[in-house]
């Protein structure tokens, strides 16, 4: 894999950083692991294990992938151990991760963190488009290369044939030679158009190959859009379920208050229904001892009626008996006074 003089760059100064070692030496380290990131940070680790910078972790070491790592903590502006949390917690999806990260911060830093993501995109397209393109310059190369040798050879081809042919002449010319030579040259000619058409064929695949390179990056571009589209989308969509998990929540927290009151008032709803029953089962039975009461009452003042009642009966017969000792007595002194007179 080609890397150009900026990634090696870009490479020494995230070692540096990581390892607290010069550039130099970061410098020679990548170039004895050809540049290899991943390999160079692993064995600078395992040679160093008492090595412990305070800006890098021991996850960082143990990690199979460092560069997400780095690469998320490069976009988010996160500490190493941070950008290590917030991958983990999305089980190492970068998309997931960075998604997140985005719904949670304002829209402005939001969108830093989405331009970042797509410079490094496009200059990864840009080198994976360099690459591309140096290896069709160098199989152009090749091509051109082995065409020379063809001609050449050719060439040494007619040379040897000339030689030969100037030897058959001086020796024995052949009375058919003339129709050989003919032949000969209708090969060639055949031999030459054929290699002709090989080039042209080449060519044409190398054009055909060129249109679907070209092809292929607009795919590539056009896939990188819509990546960034959906992203901006998705952070919308985490921000409005985080604004709607936070309503939820506030309602929820809402309708465990009422639902609190209510139970305050059912309680006290029962407390009262108690006390209310409790009083009418008092005033029921002081109903009843009234009645009972009353009941007692009615049957003395009945008795006392019939007593009364025997009373006045005794009494008009008292009266009735006066009466007629009065009659007898007025009749004795009417006629005490008549015997009298």
């Amino acid at each position: 894999m080609r890397v150009d003089l900026r990634e090696r760059a870009e490479l020494i100064k995230k070692f540096s950083d990581i390892t607290q070692l010069s550039n130099q030496t970061s410098y020679k380290i990548l170039a004895s692991y050809n540049f290899n990131f991943d390999d160079a940070i692993s064995a600078f680790y395992d040679d160093n294990t008492t090595t412990k910078s305070p800006t890098t972790p021991e996850i960082i070491r143990s990690s199979q992938n460092p560069m997400l790592i780095i690469n998320f903590a490069d976009v988010t502006s996160l500490s190493l151990l941070e950008a290590y949390n917030h991958l983990s917690s999305h089980n190492f999806s970068f998309k997931k991760a960075l998604t997140f990260f985005c719904s949670t911060v304002s829209h402005d830093v939001a969108e830093a963190v989405l331009q970042k993501v797509s410079e490094a995109r496009e200059r990864e397209r840009e080198d994976k488009l360099a690459s591309m393109h140096y290896d069709l310059v160098a199989r152009r190369k090749k091509l051109e290369a082995r065409e020379m040798a063809l001609d050449l050879k050719a060439r040494e081809l007619e040379a040897r044939e000339m030689a030969l042919n100037l030897m058959n002449v001086d020796v024995a010319p052949a009375p058919s030679s003339p129709s050989r030579r003919q032949e000969q040259l209708a090969a060639r000619e055949k031999e030459l158009a054929a290699r002709e058409n090989e080039v042209e064929d080449r060519e044409w695949k190398t054009a055909r190959l060129e249109v679907e390179l070209k092809e292929r990056v607009d795919a590539v571009i056009k896939r990188e859009r819509t990546a960034v589209d959906i992203e901006r989308s998705l952070v919308e969509g985490q921000k409005k379920l985080n604004k709607f998990e936070k309503d939820l929540h506030s309602r929820n927290q809402n309708a465990l208050a009422y639902d609190q009151k209510l139970i305050e008032k059912a309680n006290a709803a029962l407390v009262k229904e108690h006390t209310l029953m409790s009083k009418e089962i008092a005033l029921h039975h002081d109903w009843k001892e009234m009645e009972e009461t009353m009941v007692e009452r009615f049957q003395a003042v009945v008795s006392a009626e019939g007593r009364v009642l025997e009373r006045e009966a005794k009494v008009l017969d008292r009266e009735a008996k006066v009466s007629e000792r009065e009659e007898k007595v007025s009749e004795l002194e009417h006629s005490f006074k008549f015997h009298k007179e």
